[in-house]
């Protein structure tokens, strides 16, 4: 009997032991797979309530611990036969209470709905751009309103086919609209000495990581400038047909709307290494352009093939006229000028013009592109967008051959009714969205992805100490 109970103690001795590290990976993956899977429903029944009129109720889990306090482990093997020479054992017991413990906190407060109703941040749209989502899906998503003529034109979750919303989005997508920091307005100090940056540095105790010294190769001197203090749009393709139509004003104005990257990278075949942007004078500007004739032909043939194939009746505006308002709009090309702005909402981009949205505008863009599928309506032409692949080299066959497949039609977002692992109830059905696994011409879980992103930015900006919070037990 003696062993008997020592057999018992051993087994209560185990407790609070764990059962090995296949466990502690499974458990930790599964519950990483359940918190990620919430996530995305919150998102996709925000989405479903948007698409039928209802006020949207964000929340958040935190503070997840997958073993509360307290839980109780037991693990060992249990006798079952008391024969005094040979006891016989059950091959294990575990006793345990592991489920997670978290923590639901609500995010409809006044700062978190003020950051979501603020439009995109041009630092957003340069993080989403390097996470290699398709051009084209960020600016249909991004872009609520574009051209200021008479009135801009309303990039509808409805136009499904050809428009002059979507034919503007594409030849803004070959131009490679991006972003950049900007640099222009932080230069503190232009062509100091040396000794005076030494003497800034170590007597006015100006050294700071906010602030870079960068040489001057031109003049021999040195520029402070400061931490960039925001981002401006750009192209990563200069915005021009015809280099001959265009005077030497008009060329520099081509150059300031060009993305820094692609003018530092072409310096060289122009003769013009190692010179300081900001001092490029108009007629630099312009031999850098008529050194690049084969690129500005390739960019020709394709903004020509896109326009050929997305303009519609009633868009009287011509492709030349288009790229014309753009470069006119200011009179610079000395100075960054209009080229340097951050503004979410640029006039001077003439006919290009373009209104950000913001984290809940898109959310409603996309509740409108599911309102079909909420309603059960079978839907013949659902908005798409082109990948990347579609405008970059000789992409021009992408829009001439209808047998290109690698730069084929993409849809942007399709709710699907039905069972799934992920699915969420709404109105006594089921809801989900396949991810390019599922299927690779549907684009819905990189949308979901987007908001995620937004949604989580809007969440650091807040203060979640203040808002309303419950904390789920086991």
């Amino acid at each position: 009997m003696l062993r008997v109970l020592g057999a018992l103690m051993a087994v209560l001795s185990l407790g609070a032991c764990v059962t090995g590290p296949t466990r502690i990976a499974g458990d930790a993956v599964s519950l990483n797979q359940d918190v990620a899977s919430t996530e995305k429903r919150f998102i996709l029944l925000n989405i479903l309530r948007a698409a039928a009129g209802e006020p949207a109720f964000f929340a958040s889990l935190s503070n997840i611990d997958s073993r509360s306090r307290g839980d109780l482990l037991l693990a060992g093997e249990v006798p079952v036969s008391f024969d005094a020479d040979d006891l016989a054992f059950l091959p294990g017991l575990n006793i345990e209470d592991s489920a997670p413990r978290y923590t639901l906190s609500t995010l409809n407060s006044a700062n978190f709905t003020r950051v979501m109703s603020r439009p995109m941040d041009l630092g957003v749209f340069e993080r989403l751009l390097s996470r290699r989502y398709d051009r084209e899906l960020l600016l249909t998503l991004m872009i609520g309103e574009i051209g200021w003529g008479t009135q801009p034109l309303v990039n509808d979750p409805d136009l499904a086919g050809p428009s002059a919303v979507r034919r503007r989005i594409r030849l803004l997508a070959a131009l490679g609209l991006g972003t950049e920091p900007l640099l222009g307005d932080n230069t503190l100090f232009e062509d100091m000495e040396q000794d005076d940056v030494l003497e800034l540095i170590e007597e006015q105790g100006i050294a700071s990581s906010r602030l870079s010294i960068v040489p001057d190769r031109q003049t021999g001197g040195f520029d402070v400038i400061g931490e960039p203090g925001g981002f401006r749009l750009c192209f990563r393709r200069p915005p021009v047909l015809d280099i001959a139509r265009l005077n030497e004003q008009q060329s520099a104005r081509v150059i300031d709307l060009t993305c820094r990257s692609w003018v530092v990278s072409q310096l060289g075949r122009a003769n013009l290494g190692g010179r300081d942007l900001k001092k490029l004078s108009r007629p630099q500007k312009r031999r850098l352009l008529e050194s690049i004739p084969e690129q500005i032909e390739e960019g020709r043939r394709l903004l020509e093939a896109i326009d050929e194939t997305e303009r519609v009746v009633g868009d009287e505006v011509s492709l030349t006229d288009l790229l014309d308002g753009l470069i006119a709009q200011s009179e610079s090309g000395e100075d960054d000028g209009v080229g340097e702005q951050e503004l979410g909402r640029l006039e001077n981009f003439g006919a290009f013009a373009i209104s950000m949205r913001s984290p809940i505008e898109v959310m409603d863009f996309v509740a409108g592109l599911s309102r079909p599928d909420l309603a059960l309506r079978g839907v013949a032409d659902r908005r798409a967008t082109r990948p990347d692949t579609a405008y970059r080299g000789d992409a021009a066959r992408c829009w001439t051959q209808q047998t290109a497949s690698d730069c084929g039609a993409r849809t942007v977002f399709h709710l699907r009714e039905g069972e799934a692992f992920d699915a969420v109830p709404y109105r006594g059905r089921d809801w989900h969205v396949l991810n390019r696994l599922d299927d690779p011409q549907d684009q819905s879980s990189e949308v979901l992805a987007v908001i995620a992103f937004m949604q989580a930015l809007a969440t650091q900006a807040d203060e979640l100490d203040d808002v309303p919070r419950v904390t789920v037990l086991p």
